[in-house]
């Protein structure tokens, strides 16, 4: 489709705006979807919807052992941001804690942990904002959404049920 000029190439999210490709001393092709010149991780716009879910699943999955296990964690791996992965556990928090509610507070119990989910995520990185941190803003809400995921861990073992020392073994 386009080719990018030598030694350069697009800006990404957070790094200011892209400079433009130079048009003048070539032709552009009709032909064929994929775009020239672009790196791997630049050109999916022309692959697979499957790859494409399977790329970010995984991405995902690497970010939710980060929090698992922060001492092997790949501090590149939580500075590429992205907001699905919280925003999905999130919502699988709040239907775990609202699945046995009595019937009349099932919608305030989702609400609520929702609610006080992203006002806490958004309360928190304002604050490390101000105090200096050298961090943006959905990279901190991101890294705080992911850590919602041994709360999702620990509700899925306690609606479970099981024996009470298990359960309070959890809690605890």
């Amino acid at each position: 489709f386009f080719a990018w000029p030598a030694r350069q190439r697009p800006a990404r999210a957070g790094e200011g705006c892209a400079r433009m490709a130079d048009f003048s001393g070539g032709s552009m092709s009709s032909g064929g979807g994929s775009m020239a010149g672009m790196g791997a991780d630049l050109g999916t716009l022309d692959e697979p919807v499957t790859e494409t879910i399977m790329r970010d699943l995984r991405m995902v999955g690497n970010k939710m052992l980060c929090v698992l296990n922060p001492r092997k964690a790949n501090m590149q791996t939580l500075k590429n941001w992205d907001l699905w992965g919280p925003l999905v556990l999130c919502l699988t928090l709040a239907t775990l804690l609202s699945w046995f509610a009595p019937y009349e507070q099932k919608s305030l119990v989702f609400a609520s942990v929702f609610v006080i989910v992203c006002c806490g995520a958004t309360v928190v990185t304002v604050n490390a904002l101000l105090l200096g941190g050298n961090i943006s803003f959905f990279q901190s809400v991101c890294v705080l959404g992911y850590c919602i995921f041994p709360l999702n861990i620990a509700s899925v073992i306690c609606l479970i049920g099981g024996p009470l020392i298990w359960r309070l073994t959890v809690v605890a």
